[in-house]
């Protein structure tokens, strides 16, 4: 079948030189645009990516599932894996060897995700662009109460979940207090009246 495809198509191309050349570049970019993924993935042999992972919107400790749909010569092999923020340098997720691929109780991290697809020829294609998670905020470890003598430091600190950078402003009886917009509230010379 594949050979019969290249036949047939390089007799169209033999054919094509000697049409007018206007008409040939028509003729070509219709038969092109013809061309399925299918066939192209039958012609050439390379499994084709028909519909790529699609970027995620999470809590920290909730699932995230990202899918992917190819063909190709079956069987088809997936491997997901995991790259760090630049997208320069991956680990395959171990155990991640399937069309979708889920993760259960995501923490923020800054990573991305792409698999690649293998035919049972050994040829290979992986998905573009890297898929990623984009973290909601959430309070991920809410401020200690503290104890302290009157007139010593107490020291509050928040820490926030989800896709930086974020923006803090620290409140009291329901009241901004005046710049304190950093992650961590020093309250020097604490006494009991203010706070």
């Amino acid at each position: 079948m594949i050979k019969t495809n290249l036949s047939g198509l390089l007799s169209l191309l033999r054919a094509l030189l000697w049409i007018p050349e206007s008409l040939r570049f028509r003729l070509i970019r219709t038969a092109l645009f013809a061309l399925s993924l299918a066939t192209l993935s039958q012609m050439f042999g390379q499994p084709v990516i028909t519909q790529q992972p699609q970027n995620q919107t999470n809590l920290a400790g909730t699932t995230a599932t990202f899918s992917v749909a190819a063909t190709g010569t079956e069987p088809l092999s997936y491997q997901w894996r995991s790259y760090i923020a630049s997208g320069a340098t991956f680990t395959n997720i171990p155990f991640a060897t399937e069309a979708t691929l889920v993760l259960t109780n995501v923490q923020y991290a800054a990573r991305r995700f792409a698999v690649v697809v293998t035919d049972s020829g050994g040829l290979s294609a992986t998905s573009s662009p890297l898929a990623s998670i984009t973290w909601l905020l959430a309070i991920a470890s809410q401020p200690a109460d503290q104890v302290a003598d009157a007139g010593a430091t107490a020291v509050f600190t928040v820490t926030a979940a989800g896709t930086p950078p974020f923006a803090y402003q620290w409140r009291f009886n329901e009241a901004n207090l005046a710049d304190k917009t950093n992650r961590t509230l020093v309250l020097a010379k604490a006494t009991i009246r203010s706070w």
